[in-house]
């Protein structure tokens, strides 16, 4: 049997430390922000042939639960509204609400909390995205008028662990043109 010398004591004392030291860290951070993708479904849109359609995903990241396993309500993000933002080719761009939902109900972030959303496709929304998941809050289909590369930027803002959060992104398509090999 190997003996436990006051210096290795030490040194494990010291270790234990130092790991509760950086599990503190991370736990008082709080939780990660969710991101936001948009995933195209059209690979060659035309403005000819009805545009292209495409998918907003809202990525929350995974909570550690309560004990009991239960989890935190707050961590879920809760759409209020989408806008789009479409640069064309010439530069020149125009922002628009596609979305705005409003809460009823008990107050957030209770499970009986309802989300009534209204604009445009307001029946393809699934307002709320629950840790862990990477949910499809939203889908909808465009039409550029014309051949170019354009930018189409999403806003997305909700509640995320009791805050207001806005996440943002951007697809460029090269629209009437074969997508680049």
């Amino acid at each position: 049997m190997r003996r436990i010398t006051p210096r290795t004591l030490g040194g494990i004392a010291l270790l234990a430390t130092l790991l509760g030291i950086s599990v503190a860290s991370v736990w008082a951070d709080g939780p990660a922000s969710p991101e936001l993708r948009v995933d195209v479904t059209t690979h060659n849109p035309d403005p000819n042939n009805g545009g292209f359609d495409s998918i907003l995903l809202v990525a929350v990241p995974h909570q550690r639960p309560f004990t009991p396993p239960r989890f935190n309500l707050l961590q879920s993000f809760v759409l209020q509204s989408i806008d789009l933002t479409q640069t064309a080719p010439d530069g020149t761009s125009t922002t628009s609400n596609l979305i705005t939902c409003a809460l009823s109900g008990p107050a957030y972030p209770s499970r009986n909390t309802v989300s009534t959303c209204t604009g445009t496709f307001a029946s393809r929304v699934n307002s709320r995205a629950y840790p862990g998941s990477d949910t499809g809050i939203y889908w909808s289909g465009f039409s550029p008028d014309t051949n170019g590369t354009w930018t189409f930027t999403f806003s997305v803002t909700g509640l995320y662990n009791n805050a207001p959060t806005t996440l943002t992104s951007s697809v460029h398509l090269n629209v009437g043109h074969p997508p680049d090999e």
